[in-house]
């Protein structure tokens, strides 16, 4: 279930966000392959009690931890204006 959401939640933030992403989106699209990957290990499996091994997240954690360093570089150093509700018109 958590795949489906982190699948969900990623493919918009690198192909339609309002950031522009730039440099993240390599690492992004990186990512969104193996959570993709390890999503189909797991739909293919029958039996849902099955524990996954570490070798079956280890592709996931490790893009994981580069897009997450590259997003916060990246966000850093974007110039974000916030405009509270109440100033628009």
């Amino acid at each position: 279930m958590l795949l489906y959401i982190a699948e969900a939640a990623l493919e918009p933030l690198i192909t339609r966000s309002v950031f522009q992403l730039r440099t993240s989106v390599q690492p992004g699209y990186t990512l969104l392959n193996a959570i993709r990957t390890l999503k189909a290990k797991v739909d293919a499996e029958s039996n849902d009690a099955k524990i996954l091994d570490w070798s079956d997240v280890y592709q996931v954690n490790a893009t994981m931890s580069a897009f997450e360093a590259v997003l916060g570089a990246e966000l850093a150093l974007t110039p974000l204006y916030v405009v509270p509700a109440r100033l628009l018109p």
